[in-house]
Order: C-alpha cells, then structure tokens, then sequence
C-alpha cells in the first residue's frame, strides 16, 4: 500500500475539502485500491463504470449517488455503499465531504456486503462484553476484509497478518502496539501496517473496526 506506515492518521484532517474543487489520493497497493476523496460543495464526480466492486465510506459531510437502476441515494457518516462491478453511477457532494472508495483491482467480488443499499458499516457486527467478534467482508487470492468489534479490556495477542493491513477505526478506542510502538485510534483513525509487522490491541473502549489485507505474493 502507499502512505505513511504505522503512523495514526486522519482521513478528514489530511483531505480537507477545497471549495469548487475534487481531490483525490491513492493510498492502494497491487491488488487492492484504496482512493481518499474530498470534495468541496456542489461538486460532483461524473458518471462512470468500474471493472470491479466498488465501496463508498463516508468520513464527513453527506454524498449523494445516482445508481443505474437503482435512482438516487444519500449517503451520510459511518455510512457505506457498494456498487457492484459494471454498473453506471455518478458522485456528488451536497455539502463538504471526505469519503474512500475501496476497490478490487483483480478478480472477485465483495458478495459478503449488500449491494446498492446504503448501511452502517459498523452496524453490520455487533459487540457484547469480554468477546471478541468478526466477520468477513472480502475473500479472495488477494484481498481480505473483515469487521470486528472488542469488549473493553479484550486483548489481541502479538501476531502480524500476511500482507499490508489497513484498519479504519469505526467506534471507541484501541491501544495498538506495532514494532514495539503504542498507538491509540478512535473513532475516524487509520493505521497501516507493513506486511508481516508483529502488532497486537488491547481495547481501552468498546472497539469496532475493520481491516483491509492486501496479501502478499
């Protein structure tokens, strides 16, 4: 992936909408892409079609979008969107607003999520105290992505995931100690890690995030 590794950093306090305008940067790797957009007001990203699924998260603000067949939806924070592969629609912001779009570069799709409904992300898993709960987002020869939530006090042991993980804090607050370092991420937070990086989290907070693996060949 591209970015800064093992650094906490924020999605909304690093893509600050300009007015009138459209920005982009690519934080993906070979088989999984990840683009932080931030656009100002009124400002919209035309119609298109993708090769593969695309994911919509909202960090900030609202974001309206036209699906073929689907007609018009409104896309709020926390909120998500899947678009599947082929599939004609167009972007655009009511209001200031910074949001990812996540992608399969190769081939699979992501048929563990909803299509062309708009949810909450972290609504999709629950959480109970003392347990430690997942579920899978994505499967495939080179991408993973799965959801998981902690109870406060829950530790997750040292162990390191078999290519660069990107995790996106959704709810609460986690101690995160990779290469010997500590972290902390809340709410609205990322971190990515290197392929094969020794981590480990405690959550200081009732925790819900999810992971994106990029597997190494």
């Amino acid at each position: 992936m591209k970015g800064v590794y093992e650094r906490v950093f924020s999605w909304t306090e690093e893509n600050p909408p300009l007015p009138g305008c459209s920005a982009s940067q690519e934080l993906g790797g070979r088989a999984l892409g990840v683009t932080a957009f931030a656009l100002g007001a009124d400002v919209g990203v035309s119609a298109e079609r993708y090769a593969g699924d695309q994911l919509y998260l909202i960090f900030s603000g609202s974001l309206d979008a036209s699906v073929d067949g689907v007609g018009a939806l409104t896309l709020r924070k926390g909120e998500v969107l899947r678009v599947p592969s082929g599939t004609l629609h167009s972007l655009r912001a009511p209001e200031n607003c910074v949001f990812a779009q996540v992608y399969l570069k190769g081939e699979g799709t992501m048929e563990n999520i909803v299509k062309e409904q708009v949810f909450n992300l972290a609504g999709l898993i629950p959480a109970q105290p003392n347990k430690v709960i997942s579920r899978d987002l994505i499967d495939t020869e080179e991408v993973t992505a799965s959801l998981m939530s902690m109870g406060e006090g829950c530790l997750l042991p040292p162990h390191s995931a078999p290519g660069d993980a990107l995790i996106i804090a959704l709810e609460g607050e986690v101690e995160l100690t990779c290469s010997n370092v500590v972290h902390t991420l809340r709410k609205g937070d990322s971190f990515i890690m290197p392929s094969g990086a020794i981590h480990s989290l405690k959550a200081t907070k009732p925790y819900k995030m999810a992971i994106f693996i990029e597997r190494s060949k």
